[in-house]
């Protein structure tokens, strides 16, 4: 990436620049380049990660080629036989990171074993929240979430979260609250989640150092390895396994994305219809959607008094979470009918709530 001054240099000019530079360099693999080593704990099948599917299953979309397992997925989109064998491709490379960025410094890895080369889709749509340490897997890169955050990518597995915001920790400092550069290559092993648990506590309090030793990533090496791999037997079965893998759940995922957008469109005309017979009926008021939104949580039931500053709903938009307060006008009527269920998805203006006054 390449920041430049356009009062100095305009973009054009810059790329010409930048292309004669490269078309200069010789051509070669020979390079090695000093870099750091991160050993990382990592545990499988962790209950936040079951509780993150099964939240968005709830908020978002309850149907897709992903769900409801997203190790599953991968396992099937990539023609491998067992949920063992998908976790095991995590353990069998190293992992450089390419990019830091994003959201708190997320890094991006990439695999350095062709095997462990696995490809997905991202969640379509995205999830409002992910547990901090998620190791994601979107495309054919990967990402760890430094902690809870909104996201995309498939949930892998879990390992340490990897930002501190006021530097406390003995691996961060309070200028440098993030932990990975672009050239770190990560190594995982595996711990029971009992473990993982443990060391996120400790980890929490300000006591978890991370072990990071001195490298080299060779250039030459990896290149070779890659290359070789083009002909490889195993390599190449692989290969045409998640070939057919990948095929099959785009196939699956346009028939289940179709069906679930026909279902919202449907249900969206079914309570629009529930809706306008209520408020047919005199004395009833509503509490209304602030603006495009999904109807995560209805805090309220029909029968109940509405109270001043009661939270009667919450929303999840643009990756946050929206309080729906009940309205000033709205105290102390009783809830007639949920317009908007979870799993809804609303406009601006679009009904929640109905009440309705009691007559006096």
């Amino acid at each position: 990436m390449i920041q430049f001054d356009a009062k100095i240099i305009s973009q054009q000019k810059l790329l010409e620049t930048v292309m004669e530079l490269e078309s200069s360099i010789e051509y070669t693999t020979d390079i090695k380049i000093p870099c750091r080593e991160l050993y990382l704990p990592v545990v499988f099948d962790h209950p936040d990660i079951r509780a993150s599917e099964q939240r968005y299953m709830e908020t978002n979309r309850p149907t897709a080629a992903y769900l409801p397992d997203n190790v599953e997925y991968l396992r099937t989109n990539n023609g491998i036989s067992t949920r063992r064998e998908v976790f095991q491709t995590l353990l069998d490379s190293q992992y450089l990171v390419v990019a830091v960025g994003f959201l708190v410094a997320t890094p991006i890895l990439f695999p350095l074993n062709p095997m462990s080369g696995i490809a997905a889709q991202k969640y379509n749509p995205t999830r409002v929240s992910t547990p901090g340490g998620t190791i994601g897997m979107g495309g054919s890169l990967f990402a760890i979430y430094p902690l809870e955050a909104p996201g995309g990518y498939m949930l892998f597995a879990r390992t340490m979260e990897c930002w501190d915001t006021f530097g406390n920790g003995p691996s961060f400092e309070a200028t440098r609250p993030w932990l990975f550069e672009p050239f770190d290559i990560i190594r995982y092993h595996e711990v029971s989640i009992a473990e993982y648990d443990q060391l996120m506590l400790d980890y929490k309090r300000g006591n978890y150092e991370f072990d990071i030793r001195e490298g080299v990533f060779s250039l030459h090496e990896i290149h070779e390895r890659f290359e070789k791999s083009r002909t490889d037997p195993t390599v190449m079965a692989f290969r045409e396994g998640q070939k057919k893998g990948i095929e099959h759940n785009l196939a699956l995922e346009k028939r289940l994305y179709g069906e679930w957008v026909a279902e919202q469109k449907a249900e969206k005309e079914r309570e629009a219809e529930r809706v306008k017979e209520m408020m047919e009926s005199e004395h009833s008021i509503t509490i209304d959607s602030p603006i495009d939104a999904n109807v995560w949580k209805v805090l309220v039931q029909p029968g109940d008094v509405l109270k001043e500053g009661q939270v009667v709903a919450i929303l999840e938009a643009m990756k946050m979470e929206i309080n729906v307060i009940c309205s000033e006008e709205a105290v102390g009527s009783v809830v007639e009918a949920i317009a908007s269920k979870p799993g809804t998805v609303v406009s601006p203006g679009a009904w929640i709530i109905v009440a309705k006054v009691e007559e006096k």
